[in-house]
This record gives structure tokens, sequence and C-alpha cells, in this order.
């Protein structure tokens, strides 16, 4: 939705002072977290069922 927005917006919404970008980038380094990759974190969820340890910067 966000870069739909985005790209509807014309050329000084891509600006880098622009409150859309700042979302935008927000939304990006949101997504790449860890608990939105399913194979990692369906990994860790099994492994926290089954009673195994896992390193403390799995979540990082």
């Amino acid at each position: 939705v966000i870069a739909d927005l985005l790209g509807a917006s014309g050329a000084s919404a891509h600006f880098l002072h622009h409150p859309l970008q700042r979302i935008k980038r927000d939304v990006d380094v949101i997504g790449g977290h860890v608990v939105f990759d399913y194979d990692t974190s369906r990994g860790l969820a099994g492994a926290l069922t089954t009673g195994m340890t896992i390193p403390r910067t799995a979540m990082v």
C-alpha cells in the first residue's frame, strides 16, 4: 500500500525529506525482520515448542 501511495504521489515523494519516503523506508526495514521470514520463524517456534534452547541472537 505504501509503495502504491509513493508511486502515485509524484516525483517529490521520492526525496528523503518527504514523509512518505520515511514511512516507506520504515516499512522496508520492518519487513526485513526475522519474524517476517516464514522459515526462520517456524524453525524458532518449533525449537521453542519442543523445549530446545535457541541462541540469544536468534531474534535479532
